[in-house]
């Protein structure tokens, strides 16, 4: 055509337009192509460049699963099979036939919601069984309905866990074991742990908050330890129960959770015989000081700055001749009873006790 005597027809013309027509179409199926195959490239990196294993398969017109249509090599290192041994397997031929219950559970759940992230045992070819961690999720494709699973090796966290486990279970082996009591509350006031022995002093917790389980209050207590101790504190005071008429010491300190949540954990000890023995001695030295006053002819008043009242001895009592039989006397009263002359005295050095 290039040489043609004459120029071109329009013939020449359409048969020219044809061949480029052509030519653009071939041009564009070879980059159509090589596009397909960067992309499939692409595709291949990404599926075989995860670190979890990943299993695809559709679920036919009828419901049933079929057998996998892709897996990436993690799958097939992992389970210990070649690709095309896998692709002639379904699903519940690698699944620990023991979750047999929570398929049928997670198939009903993946229909409704499209997703579901749970928990599985894959069978390796050697018998062996990994825990993983199974993402699922569905979408069509080509007019199928199409699953793809996404296995995450939980080895090495369920091993942790059982290690934590076993850490707690002795820890709370302890605590039970301990002659005091001994709760845990976290910063809502829920009850996490109760100790026997503190438990047979106050009952089954039955999900009540501390505040009720040990006050029978609806609100937190005013003096609640809680903030203090949550915020790192070991904090030591001293609380008489109403309830079981008991004394205690009490030490409560933080403790961490496994889940980065701080805990209150408190210790109580009962010294109810202890305050018992303190106030017969406190009593037999009130009636050492009461005989020595009497031996002596010497008295002895307290004033309480507070509440304004005044406590005197019975030999104080016996002192200034009145009775306690018809009630304590105010400072007025007792001024009336000083020599008018020594009623400054008495007041200035009542005013320097008060002070010092």
């Amino acid at each position: 055509l290039f040489n043609k005597a004459g120029g071109f027809g329009a013939s020449d013309i359409r048969v020219a337009s044809s061949f480029g027509a052509l030519a653009a179409i071939a041009f564009k199926s070879n980059r159509a192509r090589q596009m397909l195959e960067e992309s499939e490239k692409r595709y291949r990196f990404l599926f075989n460049g995860s670190g979890d294993a990943v299993f695809v398969h559709y679920i036919t017109p009828e419901g049933k699963t079929s057998n996998f249509i892709e897996v990436n090599e993690v799958a097939c290192q992992r389970l210990g099979y070649s690709r095309q041994e896998l692709l002639n397997m379904s699903p519940c031929q690698i699944d620990d036939p023991a979750f047999t219950g929570l398929s049928a559970e997670v198939g009903r759940k993946l229909k409704e919601e499209g997703r579901v992230i749970t928990e599985q045992r894959h069978l390796c070819r050697d018998g062996t069984f990994i825990p993983v961690e199974l993402n699922i999720q569905q979408f069509e494709l080509g007019g199928k309905l199409m699953v793809i699973s996404v296995a995450r090796d939980i080895t090495e966290r369920k091993k942790a866990d059982a290690a934590l486990k076993m850490e707690r279970d002795k820890l709370l082996g302890i605590l039970d074991a301990m002659e005091d009591g001994v709760y845990i509350v976290n910063a809502d006031y829920e009850i996490e742990y109760v100790n026997p022995p503190l438990m047979s002093q106050f009952g089954a917790i039955e999900g009540k908050k501390c505040y009720d389980y040990f006050h029978h209050s609806n609100i937190p207590c005013e003096y609640c330890k809680n903030k203090e101790v949550l915020s790192g504190q070991t904090v030591r005071w001293e609380w008489h129960s109403p309830y079981n008429q008991r004394d205690y010491e009490l030490m409560a300190t933080p403790v961490k959770n496994p889940d980065g949540t701080t805990s209150k954990l408190t210790l109580f000890h009962d010294v109810t015989e202890r305050s018992q023995m303190e106030q017969i001695i406190l009593r037999y030295q009130a009636g050492l000081l009461a005989q020595a006053e009497r031996i002596a002819h010497i008295g002895n008043w307290d004033y309480d700055l507070l509440g304004h009242s005044l406590l005197l001895s019975d030999e104080t009592y016996n002192i200034l001749g009145l009775s306690p039989a018809n009630g304590i006397p105010n400072i007025k009263q007792i001024m009336e009873i000083f020599h008018t002359e020594d009623r400054d005295m008495v007041r200035v050095e009542a005013q320097k006790a008060m002070v010092s």
